[in-house]
């Protein structure tokens, strides 16, 4: 969902690959989904280098790979230094039979509530699955800039120490029982994922101009496995919070607080 969330565009259109080796390509678009545009075609990289069939040795198989006039649905979030949109990430092409699905999620995604105003900052949680698996859920913090001016935000975390902890998360179970996700109250009911690093340097502080959009670094990895728990409904509550500053990042840091808008899930 924070592929469809962070795309520039969402198009239907038919691959034209125009360097196979260094994986150019161009869309020739059909539809947009997301996003109006005049654009017809738009130019793409899909991988770096396509395994030659004379080269044996190498048996593994570019990551993302496109062939010549293959159709489908297209996200086009970001260009690199060759001004062309990047392919070479996860989830960012679809099967045109997926145009439902895709058009219901982005209005889901566009409809969904932000927290009030911290600051110049909103917040909102996105909660997904994992493809079939019943028990996964993955919790996605994004943070939107409704201010007039650029910010710094800290991505660092550290989960198992509380000095470093940027964000709180509690679960609700349809027992009303409180569940610390952070702090391990229930075995497979936690959050996961942190940076090797113990406190916060410059790379973990990135840039959110006004308008733009940022999900928290390793949010990804968030997941909530809860088997054998109790059927229902479940509410999901969540802050994120910043006091630190460093003399060595440049440009203004965010502090405040933020409390997620609260987001339901069930089994």
């Amino acid at each position: 969902l924070t592929a469809l969330d962070k795309g520039e565009f969402i198009v239907i259109g038919k691959m034209k690959v125009t360097d196979l080796k260094e994986g150019y390509g161009t869309i020739k678009i059909s539809k947009f989904i997301k996003g109006e545009s005049k654009l017809k075609e738009v130019k793409v990289q899909f991988t770096d280098r396509h395994v030659s069939e004379k080269n044996t040795k190498q048996a593994e198989a570019p990551k993302y790979f496109y062939n010549n006039d293959q159709e489908g649905i297209f996200v086009l979030i970001n260009k690199n230094k060759n001004d062309r949109y990047e392919l070479r990430q996860a989830n960012v092409y679809y099967e045109t039979k997926w145009q439902s699905w895709v058009e219901e999620k982005l209005v889901i995604l566009a409809n969904r509530d932000w927290s009030a105003k911290e600051n110049g900052l909103s917040g909102s949680v996105i909660i997904d699955s994992i493809g079939s698996n019943k028990f996964y859920r993955f919790f996605y913090f994004c943070l939107r800039n409704d201010s007039d001016s650029s910010v710094m935000i800290n991505t660092h975390y550290r989960i198992m120490e509380k000095d470093q902890q940027r964000i709180k998360a509690y679960d609700q179970t349809p027992e009303d029982v409180i569940i610390d996700m952070l702090n391990m109250d229930h075995p497979k009911c936690r959050l996961g994922g942190e940076p090797g690093w113990p406190t916060p340097d410059n790379r973990d502080f990135r840039e959110l101009k006004p308008g733009q959009k940022i999900y928290l670094i390793a949010s990804g990895d968030m997941r909530c496995v809860l088997k054998d728990m109790p059927k229902g409904s479940y509410c999901f509550y969540s802050e994120y919070f910043n006091d630190y500053v460093s003399k060595d990042v440049k440009g203004k840091i965010w502090k405040g607080n933020i409390t997620f808008p609260v987001a339901e899930f069930g089994y």
